[in-house]
Formats: C-alpha cells, sequence, structure tokens
C-alpha cells in the first residue's frame, strides 16, 4: 500500500465477533465521506472499522510503516472507552494529533480531552470542519480558534469551545464515497450505506438524530441515484443489499415516488434489494407508498413503535398512535414487504409493570398482524447526549444510575437507569421475560405463516444476505429449509401456484420429504395421514418425470375408474396440497 497521511478509526469491542463484521455500519458512512471530502482535495485518507484490540494493530502498523500523520476516532455512546484508550495509546505511543468526532462529542468536554489527550473534538456535520483541521495541522494554515465547531485546549489546559459550524445545505456538494479509501479488513463489508438526506424534524424526546440536526435536507433524487449506480457498477457481487441510512427516508412522498422509480430502473440492470427507515404516521397518509417501495426492492423496513403505550408515546413526542401503527403493519403484510422490524424500549419513560405489560400485549398483536415479516427488538434506554431524556430525566420519570455506560455493553445488555417503579434489576429481569415471550409467540405462529410471506423473507435472507429475524423459525424443519432454499437460489425452480394447468404437465415434481417404508396403503409425515394415491404420488415425486407422466402411470396403475381429465385434476390437488406444505417443487428439466 502506498504512504497515506490519515487513518480515521471506527473500533469498539466485540462481544460477538460476527456481529461486528456484519453489521450494516452507518456511522462507517460518515467516515467514508470524510475519507471522499479529504481526497478531492488532494489529502490521501483511509478508514478502518473493527475491533478495538485489532485496532491497536493496526495503528501500529499503519502509524509506522505508512506514513499517518494525525488519527480520528468516531465516537459515540456506546465506544467511549475505546475511543479514551485508544486516543491515549495513540498519543503516548506515536505522538500524532487525534481527532474525535461523532455523535457523543456533542456532550464530551475538557475532562474527556484530558481522559483521551485528544486534541481536538469535532461537533456537528463534520465535513468542512474536517477539511479545516487537515489544512492546519498537516499544512500549518490557520489558528484553532478561528475553526468552527471544535473543542480544543489552550497552553494553559482549559478548554476552548468554538462557535457552531452551520449545517451543509447543499448535500449534493458532498463527493460519493469510494472503496478504495478504505483498509483491506472493511473493503468486503456485508451492506453498502448510502445517506438521502439529514436531519429530523420530529424530536422524539428518546433521539439523537432530532435534537441535533434538526434541520432536515436532502439529496436531491438524480445524485442519490447516480451513487447508486456506481456502487452497483462496481460490485464485485451479484446480488447487492443496500442501506439508506437516514432517520426521515419516507417523510416527502413525492421525494420516495421519484426515488423508486428510479430505483426500478435501476433494477432491470442490477439485482439488489435495500433497507429503509420509515415514519408510521407518513406511510399511515400514503399507504401507496408501500407497494411502490416493495415493487422498487425494498427488502427491510424498520419503522419507530417505541412503546404499545399511548400516553409512552405521547411523552415521547412520537407524534403517532397505536392504531396507526397496526395498520402500518397490516399494510406491510398485504404488500408482503419480506422484513419490517421495530423497538419496543424496555425502562424508558414512567415504565411499570403495567405499561410493560401493555406493551407485551401490544408486541404479541404485531406479531400476529405481520407474522414471517414483523420482528420486534426490545433495547433497554439509554441516555443518549443531548436528548431530552437525557438533559431532563427527572421529567420523564427516570433516574441515570450509570450515564457513562461503565457496566453496560449496549442496548442489548444492562439497563443503566431506574425509574420510579422499576429498579435496574426488574427492567433487566422484565426484559428477559419480555424476550422470551416473543420467540415462544414467533414459535406459535410459525405454522401459520403464508408460504408467499415465508418465501419472499427466506429469499432476502438467501440471496441477498440480510438475514432476518423470522429465518431461523420457518427454515427450523428440513423440509422447509429445502424448499424456500431452492426457490430461493435454484434458476427454474417453482411453485405449483407459479405454474398454468399446461405448464405444469410438462414440469418435474421434486420432494423436500423422506419417503419412509411402506406396504402401498399410505404413510404418516409430518402428523399427515397420507392415502394410497397420496403416497404413491409422493413417491414419483423425485424430479425425474414430469407431471404429465406421472398421471398417466398412476392412472394406469390404479385402474382409476375416473375419466382422464377427472383424474389428473385429482393428482394435481394432491401436488397442490404437498405445494401448501412446502413438500415439493417443480423444475423444467
Amino acid at each position: 500500500m502506498d504512504k497515506y497521511q490519515v487513518l480515521l478509526i471506527q473500533a469498539e469491542k466485540a462481544s460477538d465477533p460476527q456481529q461486528l463484521y456484519f453489521r450494516p455500519a452507518v456511522s462507517l458512512l460518515g467516515l467514508d465521506l470524510l475519507a471522499a471530502c479529504a481526497d478531492r482535495q488532494g489529502y490521501a485518507v483511509k478508514v478502518y472499522d473493527g475491533e478495538v484490540n485489532d485496532a491497536a494493530a493496526v495503528i501500529d502498523e499503519e502509524l509506522t510503516n505508512k506514513g499517518v500523520q494525525l488519527v480520528g476516532f468516531y465516537c459515540h455512546y456506546y465506544n467511549m472507552t475505546e475511543v479514551i484508550a485508544l486516543s491515549s495509546y495513540v498519543k503516548q505511543q506515536h505522538g500524532v494529533p487525534v481527532l474525535v468526532g461523532g455523535p457523543q462529542t456533542a456532550v464530551l468536554d475538557q475532562e474527556f480531552l484530558t481522559a483521551s489527550g485528544a486534541d481536538v473534538l469535532v461537533r456537528g456535520e463534520g465535513e468542512q470542519t474536517f477539511l479545516e483541521l487537515l489544512a492546519h495541522y498537516l499544512d500549518g494554515k490557520g489558528e484553532l480558534a478561528a475553526i468552527a465547531g471544535i473543542v480544543f485546549r489552550d497552553l494553559a489546559g482549559k478548554s476552548v469551545i468554538t462557535r457552531e459550524r452551520e449545517l451543509i445545505h447543499d448535500l449534493d456538494s458532498l463527493p460519493i464515497p469510494k472503496a478504495d479509501n478504505r483498509l483491506e479488513n472493511i473493503k468486503r463489508k456485508t451492506f453498502v450505506n448510502i445517506m438521502t438526506g439529514r436531519g429530523c424534524p420530529f424530536a422524539c424526546a428518546f433521539c439523537y438524530e432530532g435534537h441535533n440536526t434538526a434541520g432536515v435536507r436532502y439529496r436531491s433524487v438524480p445524485n442519490v441515484l447516480a451513487e447508486v449506480e456506481t456502487h452497483l457498477a462496481t460490485s464485485n457481487k451479484p446480488q447487492e443489499f443496500l442501506a439508506f441510512s437516514d432517520d426521515t427516508f419516507t417523510l416527502d412522498y413525492q421525494r420516495v415516488t421519484a426515488l423508486c422509480q428510479g430505483l426500478k430502473r435501476l433494477r432491470k440492470k442490477y439485482d439488489f434489494m435495500w433497507f429503509c427507515e420509515g415514519h408510521v404516521r407518513t406511510i399511515y397518509r400514503h399507504p401507496e407508498i408501500i407497494p411502490l417501495m416493495v415493487e422498487a426492492g425494498l427488502g427491510r423496513i424498520q419503522i419507530g413503535v417505541e412503546s404499545g403505550v399511548q400516553d409512552i408515546l405521547d411523552t415521547y413526542n412520537k407524534q403517532v398512535t397505536l392504531a396507526e401503527i397496526k395498520e402500518v403493519v397490516r399494510l406491510c403484510a398485504a404488500h408482503r414487504v419480506p422484513q419490517v422490524y421495530c423497538n419496543i424500549i424496555i425502562g424508558g419513560a414512567f415504565e411499570t409493570r403495567e405499561t410493560i405489560a401493555q406493551s407485551t400485549k401490544f408486541a404479541i398483536e404485531l406479531l400476529e398482524l405481520g407474522k414471517g415479516m414483523l420482528a420486534i427488538g426490545l433495547p433497554v434506554y439509554m441516555p443518549l447526549p443531548n436528548t431530552a431524556m437525557t438533559r431532563h430525566p427527572e421529567e420523564y420519570g427516570i433516574e441515570l444510575l450509570d450515564p457513562a455506560s461503565e457496566f453496560s455493553r449496549g442496548v442489548d445488555d444492562y439497563p443503566v437507569v431506574a425509574t420510579a417503579a422499576l429498579t435496574r434489576e426488574d427492567i433487566q429481569k422484565i426484559k428477559q421475560e419480555f424476550f422470551t415471550t416473543l420467540v415462544q409467540t414467533m414459535r406459535r405462529l410459525t405454522d401459520e405463516v403464508d408460504v408467499e410471506q415465508a418465501l419472499v423473507s427466506c429469499r432476502t435472507a438467501l440471496t441477498y444476505g440480510k438475514t432476518g429475524e423470522w429465518y431461523p423459525f420457518l427454515i427450523r424443519e428440513e423440509h422447509k429449509r429445502l424448499f424456500f432454499s431452492r426457490l430461493a437460489m435454484i434458476t427454474g425452480t417453482k411453485r405449483i401456484t407459479a405454474l398454468t394447468v399446461e405448464e405444469l404437465l410438462n414440469w418435474r415434481p421434486l420432494r423436500t420429504v423422506p419417503l419412509p417404508g411402506h406396504s402401498g396403503q399410505g404413510v404418516r409425515i409430518h402428523g399427515y395421514n397420507l392415502a394410497p394415491l397420496e403416497t404413491a404420488v409422493l413417491a414419483y415425486t423425485v424430479g425425474k418425470r414430469t407431471v404429465g407422466d406421472i398421471i398417466s402411470r398412476l392412472r394406469a396403475e390404479f385402474g382409476s375408474p375416473q375419466g382422464e381429465a377427472e383424474f389428473a385434476a385429482a393428482v394435481i390437488a394432491i401436488l397442490q396440497q404437498f405445494d401448501r406444505r412446502c413438500w415439493v417443487t417443480f423444475s423444467r428439466f
């Protein structure tokens, strides 16, 4: 690798290495944008994303052998400790300037600068700030005090906060990130993240985005589509999965319509699906947006739920109702969205055992509406920086016990708050009970999942690499795993429902269940007692004979008094029944 000047790092402690590798790193997009901006100005920048211990080895290698003169770290609520440790390591071992950016810097100050040894904290949107800092540290230009949007220590060790950095209003002016700016370890990341806009108008009480980047700004649709095609044209994978990372993707109905029309055109040339976040009320008011997005390749959507209690939703300023949430889930199921995801916060505003019971009941109702499609996460409430709940926890009935998250690995681990009615131990126990209820409900509903819904969910997992939460349930029986994987992965394999009667006669059925020993009098498979003709039909479904040939042979074997058309209809009805049980697939050859 050629020498370069700047190394940007996102590093986290990996309690689950696979999760760290496969996560759709939205934060990595921010570093990619910084690198692209710097590249356009003639600076050589590389981006690293990985486990904190690996990051230390990368730092030593890159700073010792690649000529790196400056290091930047991405800092959020969950990796502050890692950033402090790595920043200190860089300063002690290599002595180069260290910059720290990311959402958590909105509330970091002199204490963090002292602990980490970092030279500068970058607050707000960092692209222009980053360029000015590179000019200062690498080219010796300008004074830190004149750079907007930073915190640094003066010669006396006192922190200096400069004026706020203005938002970038022309997002089309930002360059398209390039994979070449990444170190080799992350060039093969599973998902491509794309920003179509910034900001959020809703100001939910618990959320970082609405309180820290309130002004909504959009990239133009042609600009977004140009980036999508750039990624697809340079991909070495036959199928891609894209993630649109902004919170307000569905906010402007007309814009989403235009974007989906462009994505549909691109799907004629490239094979891809995509993820987005959607606001419930916008979708509720424009239900036609759902089939539009599905036709354009929507593979997964995350909607904001957060609670099954209307009073708590109002406290959060969610601007949605429980009825609207249920209707949006129903619409997604009706139009066969492959995967829908939502969260219910545990231990949030005014949480009690009664509110948890209501949320549990609501979650079960949602799973029943969206069986095979909808999954629910249960994050414990975390005090994200500069939000209403973090600034005034007492107004939301919570007590911050561990605001720095010293005893929690994140939203899936241990609570850092208590409520008036629940200790942190209560919250943890309730979360585990809630999770068990969700798993039991999904297991109970699995056999009720519509086969076509299960197929679109499994196809998204098997073809595009986006394994949804329902996937393990849908394939837990071997014959269903075979059924869905054949249809998703083998070209020319179809369900009987996709064939006309005329076509079906020339196609070959292949069963997914083994045929037990029998005497021709019928067998029992997966709880079903098969009649002799059903058993004989199943025996022939080995992919060697066409349906027409099987009908002719069975009519001769059984000496049926039925007419030819009537007997054929009986055999086809049996095959249709086998299809509904996921026992058989069909191929032309």
